[in-house]
């Protein structure tokens, strides 16, 4: 499902103060203004338009949270987060996607993935993305997460 192994995460983020992004959308406008708001809200972004670009950079990087669309050109958003947490098990996620009837798979739930944990597009202002980010890692750092 997926090659190469993430860095060591754990010990990298000791010391860090600023949280890191993964962005995972193949529509060049919707990912540019999420990297946009997201960077000038404080938050180090790193971005992908396709599975195999969000795996690569999981090979080199250890965001904290990504931010998920499910529909990819050539492969879906769930096969990115099931792989990233493979790479990354305290990787958390926000799936923003523009089905309205989409709902957790068991095997997004395994992940950790909750109901609320979904945004469906388009959102009234990119300050409710940043809200559902900033409860996910709450909720993470409160032991809320297994």
């Amino acid at each position: 499902m997926f090659r190469g192994q993430a860095p060591r995460c754990l010990e990298s983020r000791t010391g860090m103060n600023q949280t890191t992004l993964l962005i995972v959308d193949d529509d060049p406008a919707v990912r540019k203004s999420l990297v946009r708001f997201l960077e000038d809200k404080g938050y180090d972004i790193i971005s992908a338009e396709s599975y195999e670009q969000a795996i690569a950079l999981l090979g080199e990087h250890c965001p904290q949270l990504a931010v998920v669309d499910m529909r990819l050109a050539g492969n879906s958003g769930e096969n990115v987060i099931l792989a990233a947490h493979a790479m990354n098990a305290s990787l958390r996620f926000l799936v923003y996607t523009g089905s309205n009837t989409f709902e957790v798979t068991p095997a997004m739930d395994k992940v950790g993935i909750k109901p609320e944990d979904i945004l469906h597009k388009p959102v009234e202002s990119l300050s409710v993305i940043q809200d559902a980010i900033e409860r996910i890692l709450a909720r993470t750092e409160n032991g809320g997460e297994s």
